[in-house]
């Protein structure tokens, strides 16, 4: 399950977060963000704002060897806190960092920060459980540049978070996420999301963050309750619900397909055109977490052809509607698929898929 991080900046936004119900209090300094450490007593003075029992996590700062990083770390575990954040930046300094984390308090629990405007090394996660570290996040650096999103591909943040899985790291996702973000992010299952600029008014991160823009995306990423409301409600069979249809049409992409010999070594054009017919709510949409986005249907298409060369036309289609259909409000889905390099004419294949029956709901 996805937990929700809310960075935070002064004792009251911490328990503004903590009561809208966020999983986990972050702490930075106001001005420099994650490169900027707080003082113990500023630490400290969060931890009495929400109570003992909050998750909290703070951050290391830019810091040139591990050595320093000690320090820092023995200081955020005197306060009380569970979590530190430390940035891996150019491979000597890191490798330094990676090297003395072992003498870290043992209650401590690191996680790497990993930075997806400043070319991120993947390959520093293989070295890091060693290290003690516990989780790894794929954030940016310049926040006041974009989000995570247009920074790296959705294929490239899913080999993020599997790379993680695979080395025994829990996966994190920030960067200037924005409320539209979070249901595509939690396609890839990270086990968290970060957020600041989304908490405050006008997304100016400087500025105090407000609680109903907490509670906003609080509601966005599901809690343990919240799946289990959703496995409670009536399947399509049981209350014969209104469908809406989602669509993306016309979209064009390369893809690496064919099982001819001509046709391994160069990308050709496919036109996509996928239909989602997906139950209607009983109540009007509010927000993000009331719809079915085109953005996973798109998401969707990218992420499988980017995992290789795909030889039938026909088995990236059924591909597409068996990833549709495991989403609990998609009831059947239609998927085109078209061939435009093929000379003269167009070729492909078009299928329908519904839901069978007695699937029920799925997370």
């Amino acid at each position: 399950m996805t937990r929700m991080m809310a960075t935070v900046k002064s004792p009251q936004e911490a328990e503004v977060a903590s009561v809208a119900g966020a999983d986990i209090i972050d702490v930075e300094h106001p001005e420099h963000g994650i490169f900027g450490v707080l003082s113990e007593t500023a630490l400290r003075a969060v931890r009495d704002a929400v109570g003992e029992e909050a998750a909290m996590c703070a951050t290391a700062g830019a810091v040139p060897d591990g050595n320093r990083l000690a320090v820092v770390a023995h200081r955020v575990a005197a306060a009380g806190i569970q979590y530190l954040k430390v940035p891996l930046l150019a491979a000597p300094e890191s490798q330094s960092i990676l090297g003395s984390a072992r003498q870290f308090p043992g209650n401590l629990q690191l996680i790497a920060i990993l930075f997806a405007d400043l070319e991120a090394d993947f390959e520093m996660l293989e070295l890091a459980p060693a290290a003690g570290f516990r989780g790894a996040i794929l954030d940016t650096a310049d926040k006041r540049g974009g989000r995570l999103p247009e920074y790296a591909e959705m294929a490239q943040l899913h080999a993020f978070i599997q790379r993680c899985g695979r080395v025994g790291l829990f996966s994190g996702l920030g960067g200037g996420l924005e409320a539209p973000d979070v249901v595509r992010l939690l396609a890839l299952n990270p086990g968290l999301l970060r957020f600041r600029r989304a908490l405050c008014r006008g997304r100016d991160r400087t500025r105090p963050i407000e609680p109903e823009l907490v509670r906003r995306i609080r509601r966005l990423v599901p809690q343990v309750r919240d799946i289990r409301a959703r496995e409670e409600e009536p399947s399509e069979s049981q209350s014969e619900a209104a469908t809406d249809r989602v669509f993306v049409h016309d979209l064009i992409l390369p893809v690496r397909i064919g099982a001819y010999s001509r046709e391994q070594g160069s990308p050709q054009r496919v036109r996509f055109a996928v239909d989602a017919c997906v139950t209607r709510l009983p109540r009007p949409v509010r927000d993000m977490h009331d719809i079915f986005s085109y953005d996973i249907i798109t998401d969707t298409i990218r992420l499988l052809i980017e995992g290789g060369h795909q030889m039938l036309l026909e088995a990236l289609a059924e591909n597409i509607a068996a990833k549709l259909l495991a989403y609990p409000r998609v009831m059947r889905v239609t998927v085109q698929l078209e061939k435009l390099d093929m000379g003269a004419g167009v070729v492909g294949v078009a299928l329908e898929r519904t839901r069978p029956a007695s699937s029920g709901d799925r997370s």
